[in-house]
């Protein structure tokens, strides 16, 4: 399949590299993909435009309106296409914007709320109902020196994030499927 191009000619491509790569292999090795999708629904299987931050931004301060469903070339570049086995937990296509808001609410940066969360999926009281395991594997003890990304686990040991948390962090953060897209790919226009 030709990659679509935009009305100037130049060519859609989404792409991925580095950390962010290597923390899609963390995502597929932990299964995350059984319970959760990265996939907005197209309008004919019941469209899911109208969720908050779900299928891309209502009103992003800066290009409007980013909603969209998910395509094909979303996932060029991916040794594995995570659209996911079924939802058990929330669709995560556009989780990294998400986590933006969230952690900007608690007035933290967006790698810390995604740390706690992995932590203690349900610490937040609107999450209480999260199944999410924990990763424990995912982080380690803390020295007692060590002073940055250092977090409390549910039994209150000091512990800090490993890489594999570090890229899985990356990856979970760059989940945006709000790009443009070409014209002829955007169904809600």
């Amino acid at each position: 399949m030709e990659n679509p191009k935009f009305e100037d000619g130049s060519i859609y491509q989404f792409q991925r590299s580095g950390r962010v790569s290597s923390g899609a292999k963390v995502y597929l090795a932990n299964g995350c993909y059984v319970c959760h999708t990265q996939l907005i629904r197209p309008t004919y299987a019941g469209t899911e435009l109208w969720r908050d931050d779900w299928a891309g931004e209502k009103e992003n301060e800066e290009r409007g309106d980013t909603r969209r469903e998910t395509n094909l070339f979303d996932f060029s570049g991916e040794e594995f296409a995570q659209i996911g086995l079924m939802r058990l937990g929330p669709d995560l296509s556009n989780v990294g914007l998400r986590i933006k808001h969230y952690a900007k609410k608690k007035g933290i940066s967006s790698e810390e709320w995604a740390y706690r969360y992995l932590l203690n999926p349900r610490a937040d009281i609107a999450k209480s109902w999260s199944k999410c395991s924990v990763p424990i594997s995912l982080f380690r003890s803390a020295k007692n020196d060590e002073k940055a990304n250092v977090f409390l686990n549910q039994k209150g040991e000091r512990v800090t994030p490993r890489f594999q948390a570090k890229v899985l962090v990356d990856y979970l953060l760059s989940l945006k499927k709000d790009n443009e897209v070409p014209s002829e790919m955007n169904y809600k226009r």
